[in-house]
């Protein structure tokens, strides 16, 4: 080395020499902080209020920490740290353009403009009008409250603040500022330039019992009656959140606050429900996580997925959500100790896979967390134990039930297995059984084998020892009612998952009969009538199921090939009343009962609102208790639709359609035309089902005041597609039935807890006995007209929105004014 070294030009020798003396600044260099590697903060998931209560809420946002501005850059690390400056006021926040700035930005955002929308994108690789040039800031005397908190990676950088001291009655606003992560302050100094939030706004509702002064010029910025949007089951590969779009253009905030109970995400990865063929491509390709979601990081990710949709960033910062979760914020058909979806050798302990779901579940929405809520063994007071009571002064009580991870028995047990399936399989079991043609069916041996069947599946789903809440929750679920109701609350709403009412299969041979009665609708495709399209799909008089099916009968909607054995299995159910779903309410009979017994001996007027089913049902459960079980039903032979028969119910039940994913019937029956589906639905529930509508998606509205609570169906079609035709599907009214009639409680007395036993509680004072909730009557409504505002926006954040018309068809209630009569 030394003769090399003598040897060595002069000019090489003083090169390496400046190199070795530069190897320590170097060194240096890289242990300080270098002038790009500022951690950041910003705002990419929105912001949201939940919970209110006459004097607080709950308010939301997620801090994303953003760096790598260069490409030397570091990247945010799980030790970055936010301070997050969080303001709520009675006036929104002012954001004017820099002194200096205005001869830069396009003329409108210059003069006051608002660019947080719409970023003026030109050709180049960025926005044209950059955050910092703007000063924001909140009027003098507006602020109410203000404080700071830290947000870190233990909550995935979400913060919660629960927001107490407030007035109910008044319009608030709020927004939250971020600067640098906390660690970058010492080599920085504090961030020069802050981001703010997008801003949300709420109102907080009266004590409870308090009536509204109604109109903002009385007082409130709510008019009575109060709007809230309810939803059901988002599925994102499955479409467009089209619902979340309509409902907070249409209504946004003039909502006293929006429901959502449960399915707010889907669990599956990207090769289930939906896979690659059913799915929207770019909603499809861009799923996060692409694997099934069951780690607190699985969890994590599909939220912040869900919640960078602008839709639903839009609805969350307009008015507060009351939320609940059921199965897929955790696993398909999950109960206290598993899942269908959840499969141990692969997945874990299903204990910790549900304290993970809930976990982020908690920490990415605005939720009034449980008293104890680290204590995950505590069924009443700790995480899971989320069921909870809203009230909005003398109008209404949102009673909000839990009914999966607490107290929910195995639904995945009914001997029967996938009804939709096996049924299936057992009309491909032989095509030289000649009783497998639907004309041979009476008196057969099949029918004795399907009727068997109905009866094995009735007992099972009558076991006394099935819970959906549980002893516990179904005792507070009274009191609760009682509370409200004794508070002078006029309605009591018990928010949960699932339908309730009656729910039979639908009966597709009597609905072909009664659609070719009422000559309303053409037949399908180049049939004749409906009874000729349901004979050759069902291959009604052939042994064989194949020998007399023409090509054109073959197929049914969209030309869809139609499996005899499936068109048989479908016509099966609906005529021997064969149970097929036992993860609702259908499931648990007995729980059913003891559930209405606590709903309707405890209310003033009780209504239930369910979702799960992505179908949209009205209906009622009736006043006679003895109809309530697998008993007694009114006469099938008598209209549906004559108003005597919803004129004396006991709960009046709207179910949500879902957002996004398609119907159970009209998943597993694609051929089939909704129209017959829903007449099937209607006769095979006749008394009971008031309006059935399976293909479309969308929300339901619901408006109440102290006499009357409205349920308007809206839908949303397509969710495969950007732009969609709004329109109303149905509405219903429902009052009380008059006279002062009653449901009697099941002992005979007021007050039961669904036990039975009405005694009154230690220290309580009973001036008048309570002798049961009032009865309720359902009747049809006129169609509201659509808002102006749902057919006002842009593309720019992903929606081309509401349209009035696509392919030359008009949206009548857009056009006219009106949506039409239901």
């Amino acid at each position: 080395a030394r003769e090399t070294d003598r040897e060595m030009p002069s000019a090489s020798r003083s090169a390496r020499f400046a190199r070795a003396a530069a190897l320590p600044l170097l060194v240096a260099s890289l242990l300080l902080p270098r002038a790009h590697a500022e951690i950041h903060g910003a705002f990419a998931h929105g912001v949201a209020s939940g919970d209110p209560t006459s004097d607080s809420v709950i308010i939301w946002t997620r801090v994303t920490p953003v760096g790598r501005d260069q490409p030397d850059d570091w990247d945010p690390g799980f030790d970055d740290a936010f301070e997050v400056t969080w303001t709520v006021a009675t006036k929104p926040p002012w954001r004017l353009p820099r002194e200096g700035t205005k001869s830069f930005l396009p003329e409108a955002v210059a003069n006051g403009g608002d660019s947080s929308s719409d970023f003026f994108v030109g050709g180049g690789s960025y926005p044209s009008v950059s955050p910092d040039a703007f000063d924001f800031g909140w009027g003098e005397g507006s602020v109410e409250k203000t404080g700071v908190v830290t947000a870190t990676a233990a909550r995935d950088w979400t913060v919660k603040i629960d927001v107490a001291g407030l007035a109910s009655n008044v319009r608030y606003y709020y927004a939250f500022e971020v600067g640098t992560s906390v660690k970058n302050e010492g080599a920085f100094g504090p961030s020069r330039r802050k981001k703010q939030s997008p801003v949300g706004t709420f109102v907080l509702p009266p004590p409870v019992g308090t009536p509204y002064p109604n109109g903002s010029s009385r007082g409130s910025p709510l008019s009575l009656p109060l709007k809230f949007a309810v939803f059901s089951c988002a599925n994102w590969a499955f479409g467009h959140f089209h619902a979340y779009d309509a409902a907070h253009k249409g209504w946004g905030d003039t909502l006293a606050a929006w429901l959502h109970l449960g399915d707010y995400y889907y669990e599956y990865g990207e090769d289930n429900y939906p896979n690659h063929e059913e799915s929207v491509l770019e909603r499809w390709s861009s799923l996060r996580p692409r694997n099934e979601t069951w780690t607190l990081g699985d969890y994590r990710a599909r939220h912040a997925l869900y919640r960078s949709d602008a839709a639903l960033q839009k609805l969350h910062a307009a008015a507060p959500v009351i939320a609940m979760w059921d199965d897929h914020e955790i696993a398909n058909n999950e109960y206290t100790k598993g899942g269908e979806n959840h499969q141990p050798d692969r997945e874990g302990v299903y204990g910790t896979r549900a304290r993970a779901a809930v976990t982020a579940y908690h920490e990415w929405l605005p939720t009034r967390e449980p008293f104890h809520k680290h204590d995950w063994d505590d069924t009443r007071n700790g995480p899971f134990a989320y069921n909870r009571s809203v009230h909005f002064g003398n109008v209404v009580s949102f009673v909000v039930l839990e009914s999966r991870v607490v107290a929910r028995t195995d639904p995945n047990g009914n001997p029967a297995g996938n009804v939709f399936a096996n049924l299936t399989r057992r009309f491909s079991r032989s095509t030289k059984d000649n009783q497998l043609a639907p004309a041979r069916w009476a008196g057969s041996a099949l029918e004795s084998e399907l009727k068997r069947l109905k009866s094995e599946l009735d007992a099972y789903r009558s076991r006394d020892d099935a819970y959906m809440l549980g002893a516990e929750q179904t005792r507070w679920v009274a009191a609760e009612a009682r509370r409200s109701r004794d508070a002078g609350v006029a309605w009591q709403v018990f928010a949960q998952a699932s339908p309730v009412m009656n729910g039979k299969s639908p009966d597709v041979e009597k609905a072909a009969d009664a659609l070719d009665a009422a000559k309303k609708l053409p037949p399908p495709g180049s049939f004749d009538s409906w009874r000729a399209a349901l004979n050759a799909w069902t291959a009604w008089d052939d042994d064989d199921g194949t020998s007399s099916r023409d090509s054109e009968s073959a197929f049914g909607v969209g030309g869809r090939l139609v499996g005899v054995a499936a068109a048989r299995a479908l016509l099966a159910l609906g005529r021997y009343g064969i149970n097929w779903d036992f993860d609702d309410w259908r499931g648990y009979v007995a729980e059913r009962v003891r559930f209405l017994n606590a709903v309707t001996s405890s209310s003033n007027r009780a209504l239930i609102l369910g979702g799960d089913s992505h179908d949209a049902w009205a209906g009622v459960v009736p006043g006679d208790r003895n109809t309530w079980g697998l008993g007694v039903e009114t006469s099938a032979a008598a209209d549906s639709r004559k108003e005597s028969h919803f004129a004396s119910a006991a709960v009046a039940e709207f179910d949500a359609p879902g957002v996004t994913p398609p119907g159970a019937f009209e998943q597993a029956f694609q051929w089939a035309p909704t129209e017959l589906i829903d007449e099937g639905h209607m006769l095979s529930n006749v008394g009971t089902m008031k309006y059935a509508r399976t293909g479309n998606r969308g929300f339901l509205l619901l408006s109440v005041d102290e006499n009357s609570a409205r349920g308007d169906f809206f839908f949303t079609p397509s969710v495969r597609e950007r732009t969609y035709v709004p329109e109303c599907g149905a509405s219903f009214e429902v009052r009380e039935a008059g006279g002062g009639k009653t449901v009697p409680a099941p002992s005979g007395d007021g007050d039961s807890d669904g036990d039975g036993d009405g005694a009154a509680a230690e220290g309580e004072v009973r001036e008048v006995p309570f002798r049961g909730s009032k009865l309720l009557k359902m009747t049809d409504a006129a169609c509201p007209a659509l808002p102006e505002s749902l057919f006002v926006g842009s593309d720019t954040l992903g929606y081309a929105g509401a349209v009035r018309r696509r392919g030359g068809v008009a949206n009548a209630g857009a056009a006219d004014g009106d949506g039409g009569d239901a």
